[in-house]
């Protein structure tokens, strides 16, 4: 139960990729699987890394015969891919398998301590505070989105998160990444083809070189230049205040 969560799902339909940022063993492949929820009651496939009885992988892959779209040319699936920081590392990586997000209807979470890269990073939840400790089986998070100039956060409380528990295993190493990103690759390309973008798909994920990780550095650098900017003006407007 998400305490001031209500509107979480809202978020992740209309932002559609979700860094859960975190120590390790902080609950946050948990919190993933819990936010999940909703979406498969609701008939979205779930594809994962981790190894998890919700897993709809190897099922998809037998029963989908090639054809990996449904009725309506979309995916219509959650994507949990943990610890995607260690993969991927830089923006066109994510770019190139969630560049339809909406249109084929995918939900990406990325529990992960590694930061992922930038491209990622458009909905953000961070670990707040652990009330397990004094009795109460409850912990809290604050979700943030800082997307093309817009600011937005809250915080929201995960009551009893042992009730997800026994979902996935916590000491099974899990899978590649690649794996689930063919999946990913070839359902674009089925996409692509139904709309008439035809040959224009890769097959495997974006090779990453020296000029990539430069170039995204370089837009790291410049997304904290403008978000110590916008820190500095609301900080000098608080002050305004205060003195008048």
């Amino acid at each position: 139960m998400l305490l001031n969560g209500e509107q979480l799902n809202n978020i992740l339909s209309a932002y559609r990729l979700c860094w859960i940022g975190g120590r390790f063993g902080g609950h946050k492949t948990s919190l993933a699987f819990e936010l999940s929820k909703p979406f498969l009651n609701d008939g979205y496939k779930l594809f994962t890394n981790t190894f998890s009885v919700w897993d709809d992988t190897q099922w998809f892959l037998k029963e989908c015969n090639g054809q990996m779209l449904d009725e309506h040319k979309q995916l219509k699936a959650v994507v949990i891919l943990d610890e995607i920081g260690v993969e991927a590392k830089v923006n066109q990586q994510i770019e190139r398998i969630a560049h339809y997000a909406r249109k084929m209807d995918i939900v990406y979470l990325f529990p992960s301590f590694w930061a992922p890269p930038r491209a990622a990073q458009v909905l953000t939840i961070s670990y707040q505070f652990d009330f397990r400790g004094i009795g109460i089986p409850a912990i809290v998070y604050r979700w943030k989105i800082t997307r093309s100039g817009m600011a937005d956060s809250d915080w929201f409380m995960w009551f009893n998160p042992s009730s997800i528990y026994g979902t996935y295993s916590t000491r099974h190493p899990g899978y590649s990444m690649q794996k689930i990103t063919n999946i990913l690759l070839e359902a674009t390309k089925q996409f692509e083809t139904h709309y008439g973008k035809d040959g224009e798909g890769e097959d495997e994920l974006y090779e990453v070189g020296a000029g990539d990780i430069l170039q995204d550095v370089a837009e790291q650098l410049r997304d904290t230049g403008d978000e110590f900017q916008q820190a500095a003006v609301s900080f000098r407007r608080q002050r305004a205040k205060k003195l008048f």
